[in-house]
Protein backbone atom coordinates (compact mmCIF):
# COMPACT_ATOMS: atom_id res chain seq x y z
CA UNK A 1 0.00 0.00 0.00
CA UNK A 2 1.50 3.32 -0.97
CA UNK A 3 2.06 5.86 1.63
CA UNK A 4 0.14 8.98 0.43
CA UNK A 5 2.02 12.05 0.84
CA UNK A 6 0.71 15.00 3.07
CA UNK A 7 -0.25 18.34 0.57
CA UNK A 8 2.55 21.17 0.97
CA UNK A 9 0.70 24.45 1.96
CA UNK A 10 3.03 27.78 0.87
CA UNK A 11 3.16 29.87 3.28
CA UNK A 12 4.67 33.26 1.76
CA UNK A 13 7.92 33.64 0.07
CA UNK A 14 10.31 35.36 2.43
CA UNK A 15 14.03 36.64 1.94
CA UNK A 16 17.02 36.57 3.82
CA UNK A 17 17.50 39.77 6.15
CA UNK A 18 20.43 41.55 7.66
CA UNK A 19 20.94 42.43 11.58
CA UNK A 20 21.51 46.21 12.08
CA UNK A 21 24.87 45.22 14.31
CA UNK A 22 25.91 43.33 10.98
CA UNK A 23 25.16 46.00 8.20
CA UNK A 24 27.05 48.46 10.36
CA UNK A 25 30.55 46.23 10.99
CA UNK A 26 30.33 45.30 7.41
CA UNK A 27 30.02 49.62 6.31
CA UNK A 28 32.87 50.18 8.91
CA UNK A 29 35.02 47.48 7.55
CA UNK A 30 34.50 49.06 4.02
CA UNK A 31 35.88 52.47 5.14
CA UNK A 32 39.77 52.14 6.38
CA UNK A 33 40.16 55.41 8.16
CA UNK A 34 38.46 58.89 8.51
CA UNK A 35 40.35 60.56 5.56
CA UNK A 36 39.40 57.53 3.18
CA UNK A 37 35.83 57.98 4.08
CA UNK A 38 36.19 62.25 3.71
CA UNK A 39 38.02 61.21 0.01
CA UNK A 40 34.32 59.20 -0.66
CA UNK A 41 32.22 62.10 0.40
CA UNK A 42 34.67 64.19 -2.04
CA UNK A 43 34.57 61.97 -5.03
CA UNK A 44 30.80 61.90 -4.49
CA UNK A 45 30.66 65.53 -5.09
CA UNK A 46 32.60 65.26 -8.00
CA UNK A 47 30.57 62.52 -9.53
CA UNK A 48 27.40 65.54 -8.79
CA UNK A 49 29.42 67.36 -11.01
CA UNK A 50 30.06 69.89 -8.50
CA UNK A 51 32.56 72.96 -9.62
CA UNK A 52 33.72 73.25 -5.91
CA UNK A 53 33.82 71.19 -2.74
CA UNK A 54 34.26 73.16 0.72
CA UNK A 55 35.54 71.61 3.81
CA UNK A 56 35.08 73.30 6.97
CA UNK A 57 36.16 72.71 10.07
CA UNK A 58 34.88 74.15 13.63
CA UNK A 59 35.45 73.70 17.33
CA UNK A 60 38.38 71.25 16.78
CA UNK A 61 39.49 70.07 20.11
CA UNK A 62 36.53 70.64 22.11
CA UNK A 63 33.27 67.77 22.41
CA UNK A 64 31.27 70.30 20.01
CA UNK A 65 33.49 69.42 16.87
CA UNK A 66 32.18 69.64 13.58
CA UNK A 67 33.10 68.98 9.77
CA UNK A 68 30.93 70.40 7.08
CA UNK A 69 31.20 69.38 3.22
CA UNK A 70 29.69 71.54 0.52
CA UNK A 71 29.29 71.08 -2.64
CA UNK A 72 27.62 73.00 -5.53
CA UNK A 73 27.03 69.47 -7.88
CA UNK A 74 23.05 68.97 -9.08
CA UNK A 75 21.67 68.03 -5.44
CA UNK A 76 19.78 64.96 -5.17
CA UNK A 77 15.76 64.79 -5.06
CA UNK A 78 13.58 62.67 -2.24
CA UNK A 79 13.65 60.07 -4.61
CA UNK A 80 17.42 60.04 -5.34
CA UNK A 81 18.34 60.07 -1.87
CA UNK A 82 16.30 56.96 -1.11
CA UNK A 83 18.44 55.26 -4.24
CA UNK A 84 21.46 56.00 -4.44
CA UNK A 85 22.12 57.19 -0.72
CA UNK A 86 19.90 54.55 1.46
CA UNK A 87 20.43 51.68 -0.98
CA UNK A 88 22.87 49.09 0.13
CA UNK A 89 24.88 47.88 -2.59
CA UNK A 90 23.34 50.06 -5.21
CA UNK A 91 24.77 49.48 -8.72
CA UNK A 92 24.34 52.72 -10.24
CA UNK A 93 27.94 53.13 -11.31
CA UNK A 94 27.56 50.03 -13.13
CA UNK A 95 24.65 51.19 -15.44
CA UNK A 96 26.36 54.80 -15.45
CA UNK A 97 30.07 55.08 -15.97
CA UNK A 98 30.05 59.20 -16.56
CA UNK A 99 28.37 62.18 -15.52
CA UNK A 100 26.46 64.62 -16.84
CA UNK A 101 30.17 66.77 -17.44
CA UNK A 102 31.48 63.54 -18.67
CA UNK A 103 33.35 62.85 -15.71
CA UNK A 104 34.14 59.50 -14.93
CA UNK A 105 32.12 58.55 -11.54
CA UNK A 106 34.87 57.64 -8.98
CA UNK A 107 33.08 57.70 -5.90
CA UNK A 108 31.95 54.08 -4.51
CA UNK A 109 28.25 53.86 -2.99
CA UNK A 110 27.04 51.01 -0.83
CA UNK A 111 28.34 49.73 2.40
CA UNK A 112 30.77 52.87 2.04
CA UNK A 113 27.30 54.78 3.09
CA UNK A 114 26.85 53.34 6.64
CA UNK A 115 30.65 53.36 7.10
CA UNK A 116 30.40 57.30 7.36
CA UNK A 117 29.63 56.93 10.97
CA UNK A 118 33.37 56.21 11.47
CA UNK A 119 33.27 60.00 10.92
CA UNK A 120 30.65 61.39 13.59
CA UNK A 121 28.25 60.51 15.58
CA UNK A 122 25.30 61.90 14.13
CA UNK A 123 25.11 63.40 10.68
CA UNK A 124 22.62 65.66 8.34
CA UNK A 125 22.42 65.35 4.79
CA UNK A 126 20.82 68.11 3.33
CA UNK A 127 20.13 68.12 -0.50
CA UNK A 128 18.83 71.02 -2.92
CA UNK A 129 17.89 70.84 -6.79
CA UNK A 130 16.21 73.40 -9.10
CA UNK A 131 12.65 71.71 -7.67
CA UNK A 132 13.31 70.68 -4.16
CA UNK A 133 15.06 71.10 -0.82
CA UNK A 134 15.25 68.04 1.96
CA UNK A 135 16.85 67.06 4.90
CA UNK A 136 18.02 63.74 6.43
CA UNK A 137 18.95 63.18 9.39
CA UNK A 138 21.16 60.67 10.66
CA UNK A 139 22.15 59.19 14.52
CA UNK A 140 24.52 56.17 14.47
CA UNK A 141 23.46 55.31 17.76
CA UNK A 142 20.26 54.05 16.95
CA UNK A 143 22.37 51.14 14.94
CA UNK A 144 23.84 50.31 18.53
CA UNK A 145 20.50 50.52 20.37
CA UNK A 146 18.66 48.54 17.71
CA UNK A 147 21.90 46.12 17.08
CA UNK A 148 19.62 42.94 17.35
CA UNK A 149 17.00 43.54 14.97
CA UNK A 150 16.95 44.12 11.25
CA UNK A 151 18.86 46.62 9.53
CA UNK A 152 14.79 48.11 8.25
CA UNK A 153 14.39 49.12 11.69
CA UNK A 154 16.27 51.64 12.24
CA UNK A 155 14.55 54.55 10.24
CA UNK A 156 15.79 57.93 10.05
CA UNK A 157 14.08 61.35 9.33
CA UNK A 158 13.25 62.87 5.78
CA UNK A 159 12.10 66.56 6.07
CA UNK A 160 11.11 68.80 3.32
CA UNK A 161 13.23 72.06 3.93
CA UNK A 162 13.78 75.60 3.11
CA UNK A 163 16.37 76.92 0.83
CA UNK A 164 16.88 79.51 3.53
CA UNK A 165 18.88 78.07 6.13
CA UNK A 166 21.11 79.27 8.83
CA UNK A 167 25.15 78.19 8.42
CA UNK A 168 25.57 75.31 10.66
CA UNK A 169 28.77 77.12 11.60
CA UNK A 170 28.36 80.66 11.07
CA UNK A 171 24.57 80.85 12.72
CA UNK A 172 24.20 83.41 9.75
CA UNK A 173 20.83 83.07 6.96
CA UNK A 174 22.09 81.91 3.93
CA UNK A 175 20.06 80.65 0.46
CA UNK A 176 21.37 77.80 -1.16
CA UNK A 177 20.39 76.92 -4.82
CA UNK A 178 21.78 73.49 -5.66
CA UNK A 179 23.90 71.26 -4.54
CA UNK A 180 24.58 68.98 -1.10
CA UNK A 181 25.37 69.92 1.80
CA UNK A 182 26.93 67.34 4.89
CA UNK A 183 27.08 67.98 8.37
CA UNK A 184 28.96 65.65 10.36
CA UNK A 185 28.63 66.68 14.28
CA UNK A 186 30.78 65.44 17.16
CA UNK A 187 33.68 64.11 14.98
CA UNK A 188 35.11 60.57 16.17
CA UNK A 189 38.65 61.48 15.52
CA UNK A 190 40.79 64.01 16.87
CA UNK A 191 41.40 66.80 13.87
CA UNK A 192 45.09 67.86 15.02
CA UNK A 193 47.09 70.09 12.56
CA UNK A 194 49.35 66.90 11.41
CA UNK A 195 45.74 64.98 10.70
CA UNK A 196 44.46 68.13 8.76
CA UNK A 197 47.74 68.15 6.99
CA UNK A 198 47.89 64.22 5.70
CA UNK A 199 44.21 65.03 4.65
CA UNK A 200 45.28 67.66 2.16
CA UNK A 201 48.07 65.73 0.79
CA UNK A 202 45.26 62.73 -0.13
CA UNK A 203 43.16 65.64 -1.44
CA UNK A 204 45.88 66.64 -4.05
CA UNK A 205 45.42 63.82 -5.49
CA UNK A 206 41.73 64.30 -6.60
CA UNK A 207 42.77 67.33 -8.17
CA UNK A 208 44.49 67.76 -11.78
CA UNK A 209 47.73 69.75 -12.14
CA UNK A 210 46.41 71.50 -15.19
CA UNK A 211 44.76 74.15 -14.12
CA UNK A 212 41.40 74.49 -16.61
CA UNK A 213 41.43 70.88 -17.84
CA UNK A 214 39.75 69.97 -14.83
CA UNK A 215 36.91 71.63 -13.41
CA UNK A 216 36.87 70.73 -10.20
CA UNK A 217 37.95 72.61 -6.87
CA UNK A 218 38.72 71.36 -3.74
CA UNK A 219 38.89 74.09 -0.65
CA UNK A 220 39.47 73.53 3.12
CA UNK A 221 39.05 75.79 6.07
CA UNK A 222 40.21 74.07 9.43
CA UNK A 223 38.81 76.88 11.90
CA UNK A 224 41.90 77.32 13.28
CA UNK A 225 43.62 80.01 11.10
CA UNK A 226 46.28 77.41 10.19
CA UNK A 227 47.57 78.91 6.98
CA UNK A 228 49.52 75.86 5.67
CA UNK A 229 46.07 73.88 5.37
CA UNK A 230 43.50 76.62 4.76
CA UNK A 231 42.33 77.45 1.27
CA UNK A 232 42.20 76.08 -1.98
CA UNK A 233 43.70 72.77 -2.59
CA UNK A 234 46.24 72.39 -5.64
CA UNK A 235 48.67 70.03 -7.04
CA UNK A 236 51.33 71.85 -8.78
CA UNK A 237 53.96 70.37 -7.12
CA UNK A 238 53.41 67.25 -9.00
CA UNK A 239 54.40 69.49 -11.70
CA UNK A 240 57.78 70.64 -10.28
CA UNK A 241 58.67 67.30 -8.70
CA UNK A 242 58.49 65.48 -12.63
CA UNK A 243 61.94 64.73 -13.78
CA UNK A 244 61.36 65.64 -17.22
CA UNK A 245 58.39 68.21 -18.85
CA UNK A 246 56.72 67.79 -22.31
CA UNK A 247 55.01 70.57 -24.69
CA UNK A 248 53.36 70.52 -27.62
CA UNK A 249 52.05 73.10 -29.45
CA UNK A 250 49.60 73.75 -32.14
CA UNK A 251 50.00 76.87 -34.73
CA UNK A 252 46.57 78.46 -35.12
CA UNK A 253 47.77 78.97 -39.16
CA UNK A 254 46.31 76.89 -42.13
CA UNK A 255 48.97 73.94 -42.01
CA UNK A 256 48.41 73.60 -37.94
CA UNK A 257 51.98 73.13 -37.44
CA UNK A 258 52.73 70.83 -34.28
CA UNK A 259 55.98 71.74 -32.43
CA UNK A 260 58.01 69.53 -29.45
CA UNK A 261 59.89 70.31 -26.52
CA UNK A 262 61.03 68.18 -24.05
CA UNK A 263 63.28 69.69 -20.90
CA UNK A 264 64.43 67.97 -17.54
CA UNK A 265 65.38 70.42 -14.88
CA UNK A 266 67.37 67.36 -13.21
CA UNK A 267 69.76 66.90 -16.37
CA UNK A 268 69.98 70.30 -17.66
CA UNK A 269 68.99 68.85 -21.25
CA UNK A 270 66.53 69.81 -23.82
CA UNK A 271 65.43 68.18 -26.52
CA UNK A 272 62.98 70.10 -29.66
CA UNK A 273 61.37 68.64 -32.35
CA UNK A 274 59.57 70.79 -35.00
CA UNK A 275 57.38 72.30 -36.26
CA UNK A 276 55.99 70.00 -38.79
CA UNK A 277 52.19 70.16 -40.52
CA UNK A 278 49.36 68.43 -38.75
CA UNK A 279 48.81 66.10 -41.71
CA UNK A 280 52.56 65.10 -42.02
CA UNK A 281 53.06 64.65 -38.26
CA UNK A 282 49.92 62.46 -37.98
CA UNK A 283 49.31 60.74 -41.52
CA UNK A 284 47.29 57.68 -40.13
CA UNK A 285 44.75 60.21 -38.19
CA UNK A 286 41.43 59.91 -39.76
CA UNK A 287 41.09 63.87 -39.64
CA UNK A 288 42.71 66.15 -41.83
CA UNK A 289 43.04 68.34 -39.11
CA UNK A 290 43.35 68.88 -35.64
CA UNK A 291 39.76 68.67 -33.58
Amino acid sequence: MTKQKTPKRLLGRIPFSISARVAMQLGRESISNSIVAILELVKNSYDADAETVTLRFAHLGTPNSILVIEDTGKGMTPKQLRQDCLLIGTDNKRKQVTSGKGHILTGEKGLGQLGRDRLCRSAILRSFTAKTAVELQIDWSKYDRLSSKALDWVKHGLYKIDRSINDPITGKPREITKGTQIILEDLRDDWTKELLVELKKELTLLISPFGGINDFAIEINSGMGWQDIDGQVNSSEMLEAAEWQFTALIADDKKHMVSYSMYSPRYKKRFAEGPKPWDGRFPKSSASIPG
